[in-house]
């Protein structure tokens, strides 16, 4: 990690922070914690609500604006591309810039990305482009956010604090298309569909902004 560092090689390295007591969910409440696990919470249902229901409704939705299978499924690849290349950037931009500024910029890039893509269609150029954007705020916003809930929580709960954060965003994952399965049903608009999918990431932008900025007691 340090190369430029000459360490002695008997060295020891001990760790100095306390070890938790008690049942370790509830040390994720404890020391001044508790407004920044929900503010987490909230964050990761948001961002894996979004990236679940996108992958799931957007082959379908374009297709009732006459997007066939082979273009839509070059869009579905754009939005995978666009949130593999983003992943592997989303550590070294929140170090250099902070998570309080890089993630709500990526959250309010991904509501408006993912709301023009309703309008954008039927043009295939403009929905893989604006795919491509979207995975890459969004799947580097959620990459970011697991960065973010690692540094946040002490070593002894670090693990149950992301795992816990984790789980909020899986249940996110299957809340969203339940949700947009029933706009369907109610016969929204392709481009309104899209609208209500992008909502939910201004909500995110505020408390991703907020949590970069919550420090623990």
């Amino acid at each position: 990690m340090f190369p430029s560092e000459a360490v002695p090689a008997h060295a020891t390295f001990v760790l100095n922070e306390e070890r938790a007591r008690g049942v370790p969910v509830v040390q994720l409440f404890a020391a001044g914690r508790a407004v920044g696990t929900v503010l987490l919470w909230i964050s990761f249902f948001i961002a894996l609500m979004m990236l679940v229901t996108n992958s799931a409704w957007a082959p379908t939705l374009l297709k009732r604006e006459g997007i066939g299978i082979k273009d839509a499924s070059l869009a579905m690849a754009m939005f995978n591309l666009g949130s593999v290349i983003a992943t592997s950037f989303a550590g070294w931009l929140i170090t250099r810039a902070g998570a309080a500024i890089i993630l709500p910029v990526a959250m309010l890039g991904s509501a408006a990305s993912v709301a023009l893509i309703g309008y954008a269609a039927p043009s295939v150029g403009m929905v893989i482009l604006l795919q491509g954007l979207f995975g890459a705020l969004m799947g580097g916003g959620s990459s970011g956010l697991i960065a973010l809930a690692a540094i946040y929580y002490p070593t002894a709960i670090r693990s149950t604090g992301v795992g816990w954060a984790m789980g909020m965003g899986r249940v996110g994952s299957f809340v969203g298309p339940l949700a947009v399965g029933s706009l369907v049903a109610l016969g929204l608009s392709t481009a309104g569909i899209f609208v209500a999918i992008a909502v939910p990431a201004l909500l995110a932008a505020a408390t991703t902004a907020v949590v970069g900025r919550v420090k623990p007691a």
